[in-house]
């Protein structure tokens, strides 16, 4: 599966110079983001498509996937069981 549902990626607003992070799905599909401070809509060049795509084959390269993510997330939420067990 591919972790483009799962990355954040940020994008800088050309006009308040301000980030805003979207996935980076939408901001391959979309083609344009919307800034979370100032409104602005632009579009996205195609040298940051290039990046948005180039991040994710490094992700993908590096073994990251959302199974992955997933069994960390029950990892982690395991961990805390046994911490909070132990300090009662």
């Amino acid at each position: 599966m591919s972790i483009s549902k799962l990355v954040q990626y940020p994008m800088p607003c050309p006009k308040c110079l301000k980030y805003t992070s979207r996935l980076a799905q939408d901001l391959l599909s979309e083609k344009k983001f919307t800034c979370r401070v100032c409104g602005h809509t632009s579009s996205i060049s195609t040298q940051q498509i290039q990046a948005v795509k180039r991040t994710l084959s490094h992700l993908e390269d590096c073994g990251i996937s959302q199974e992955d993510e997933d069994s960390q997330g029950n990892d982690y939420d395991s961990k805390m069981e046994l911490l909070e067990s132990e300090n009662a």
